[in-house]
């Protein structure tokens, strides 16, 4: 004869208490929202990871290429004035006219009085373009960044009118075998000074002029 068996809530069929079900728990969110606003796709946040790495890649090559750039020349300012005026050299005692591109732009003579400071600058500049010879080229003992230029033949500048605590004068530099000092400016030659020539510094300190 068969028992039918009863089922009574909260209890299984061999009389022990059955537990309640626990819910699976969601899966959590890559990160916490504002309220009130939608979950983003994991696409969208796979799309911006991805933006990351080709900005790296791209800060990347930059660096690499900016490491790979040819190296500036080197030599300073005095090295590349020795070179220049190497060149002027060649160029001026062959009679080139190509010489004169290196020199910075041709002055003009001034309409009015200029200091002596100025007609010194002016005088160098004129008898740059002069017919001489070079016969070398020399380090200035007075500033490293200046090259002398020993010169020989007879040069002549342009008459100026010059201010001197005395009043204006006419004045024009008339020299033999000048010593002339230039500078480098704008990659270009650039005249100091012109001066008698005098011998490099000797061991015990004297110079001599001719």
């Amino acid at each position: 004869m068969s028992k039918r068996r009863r089922f009574f809530p909260g209890v299984s069929g061999d009389g022990e208490p059955r537990q309640p079900a626990v819910p699976a728990a969601a899966p959590a969110p890559d990160a916490a929202l504002p309220p009130g606003q939608p979950e983003r796709p994991r696409s969208w946040l796979a799309g911006r990871r991805m933006m990351g790495l080709i900005a790296a890649g791209a800060v990347a090559l930059a660096v690499g290429a900016y490491a790979r750039r040819p190296a500036a020349p080197t030599g300073g300012p005095p090295e590349q004035l020795e070179r220049l005026c190497q060149q002027f050299m060649a160029l001026k005692n062959r009679g080139d006219p190509a010489a004169n591109d290196l020199l910075t732009a041709a002055p003009a003579v001034p309409a009015t009085a200029v200091s002596e400071e100025e007609a010194g600058r002016l005088d160098t500049r004129f008898i740059l373009r002069e017919p001489y010879e070079i016969i070398d080229v020399q380090p200035d003992a007075d500033d490293p960044a200046h090259c002398v230029l020993v010169c020989k033949g007879n040069c002549s500048s342009q008459p100026l009118s010059v201010r001197t605590g005395e009043g204006v004068e006419r004045s024009q530099r008339l020299l033999l075998n000048p010593d002339i000092v230039v500078e480098l400016s704008d990659g270009k030659i650039d005249g100091v000074r012109v001066r008698l020539h005098q011998e490099p510094q000797q061991e015990n300190g004297q110079a001599s002029d001719h």
